[in-house]
């Protein structure tokens, strides 16, 4: 899992990225919890996985998060 983190993402030919929340049916310790997540349209047509956070749904903060460390600079 650590090689995911630190990963060179400055290769990457995606088309497009997306972000999303997935709202599992479990509680993660508050009541808009949800796992927030980078997605990547590769040239190829093939998705993947760019990052992937905890945080809160509907959240500026948690989504500033995520972004920072992929794209520095990038604001929700």
């Amino acid at each position: 899992m650590a090689a995911f983190w630190r990963r060179d993402l400055s290769e990457h030919d995606d088309e497009y990225v997306w972000a999303d929340g997935v709202h599992p049916k479990i509680r993660l310790g508050q009541a808009h919890s949800c796992f927030l997540v980078l997605l990547g349209g590769r040239l190829d047509g093939s998705k993947e996985l760019i990052e992937i956070e905890e945080g809160l749904r509907e959240c500026a903060e948690s989504t500033g998060r995520l972004y920072s460390r992929v794209a520095p600079g990038v604001t929700a």
